[in-house]
């Protein structure tokens, strides 16, 4: 699937400055990051980002933080200090792109809100991150994952018309992060005609909203009088119990009933029903579930897959989190790329999920340790021959500290 060389990715040149911390940022800037941008991150000189601690990991380098600030850059900064607040606005001066998700009102009160930081760099894309957007009743408000997920419907059609209930990932800051990534390059993209910067900002319901509407949403887009609530998508979405584990498989179709039945060797009255609608084909479907249940509980995983691409059955294994790197189509796409971290060790992580006909992405350097960089960065912006007495001051933390 690799074609170009390793090189220089799409974003090469473009100079970010990273304020974000945990996850939608990090996971933000970790896109534009493996197409090449160049990405600073500051972080506070004491424990540097929360995320640093969330999860498996150890020695203050979880995996969450490992994967989310992979090829970038760290700079340990005391933003409550004058002179940090001056090297982050040099820092900014330099930059093409700013991304913070502090709350709103955080980076004004700094000295590091759009307008301050637009007075010494017109021309930056200054993004902002934060979970119910920079206006309205609900900004003041910490946010978090799960409780996205609840306000924006997400925890409601998991229960399928019962119980809500949580997906067990944090699906809204990495769709926020996805939306910001995507946010920030259209930006830089109408600064390449116009030649001006200009504030962005993502709202995290926002974001899971428009992640939401297409399907979760679906009853609730028509507002006539005279449409019908059709089947939500949690009333067909399922996994079935194999023998040996568990199998995916998606009814989508009327003549997939029929495939269904062949398939599982169900008997020809039943295969040879015809449906008017594809509704009523599906309604069908759902009233025998029991039957499909005991088919599919005779047969292995491997067995009933096979029978299902057979007869043209869309279908999959369910394969437990240790197996997926050992998956023939992760092998062969080289989906999982594996890593080397001189205090951890071996690691591996997923590589760039979108590629390019002329670049190759290099192999991931590790997330950087807690001010990896952070005398680098002075040097690069002058304040080199300072930078001892930043040390010393706790202003600037570099790793021996």
């Amino acid at each position: 699937m690799e074609t170009g060389a390793v090189g220089a990715g799409p974003l090469s040149g473009v100079k970010v400055l990273d304020l974000t911390a945990v996850v939608s940022g990090p996971f933000a800037t970790m896109w534009l990051a493996d197409q090449g941008a160049e990405v600073t991150k500051i972080e506070a000189p004491d424990k540097g980002d929360q995320g640093r601690y969330v999860g498996a990991g150890f020695l203050g380098y979880s995996a969450l933080f490992a994967t989310c600030n992979r090829n970038k850059r760290s700079i340990a900064l005391d933003l409550r200090t004058a002179e940090g607040i001056e090297i982050a606005l040099r820092l900014a001066a330099r930059s093409d792109v700013l991304l913070e998700n502090f709350r709103p009102g955080v980076t004004e009160r700094l000295g590091l809100g759009y307008e301050a930081v637009r007075a010494v760099n017109p021309g930056l894309i200054y993004a902002s991150i934060s979970g119910y957007g920079p206006q309205g009743p609900y900004t003041g408000r910490k946010a978090y994952d799960s409780l996205i997920q609840s306000v924006s419907g997400l925890a409601d059609v998991q229960g399928g018309g019962g119980e809500p209930h949580l997906i067990n990932t944090i699906l809204c800051d990495k769709v926020a992060g996805l939306t910001a990534a995507q946010a920030i390059t259209s930006a830089l993209y109408a600064r390449s005609r116009d030649g001006q910067g200009r504030q962005v900002w993502v709202s995290m319901l926002e974001a899971a909203l428009a992640f939401n509407w297409p399907d979760v949403m679906w009853n609730e887009t028509f507002l006539s009088e005279s449409f019908q609530p059709g089947l939500s998508i949690a009333d067909t979405y399922r996994l079935w119990k194999t023998r040996d584990g568990h199998v995916a498989v998606v009814f989508i179709t009327q003549t997939a009933f029929h495939d269904w039945c062949a398939a599982l060797g169900v008997t020809c009255e039943i295969a040879a029903e015809r449906f008017e609608t594809e509704a009523a084909s599906r309604l069908r479907w759902l009233e025998l579930q029991e039957l499909w249940e005991s088919r599919i509980a005779m047969f292995d995983t491997d067995d009933v897959v096979r029978r299902f691409h057979a007869h043209g059955v869309p279908a999959g294994p369910v394969l437990r989190r240790r197996q997926v790197a050992g998956d023939e189509q992760v092998i062969h796409d080289r989906s999982v790329v594996r890593t080397e971290h001189a205090r951890h060790g071996p690691m591996q992580m997923s590589a760039p999920a979108a590629r390019f006909s002329d670049f190759v992405p290099p192999p991931p350097r590790p997330a950087p340790d807690l001010g990896q960089q952070s005398i680098a960065i002075l040097e690069e912006i002058g304040f080199g021959e300072v930078a001892a007495d930043l040390i010393a001051r706790g202003v600037v933390r570099t790793p021996s500290d």
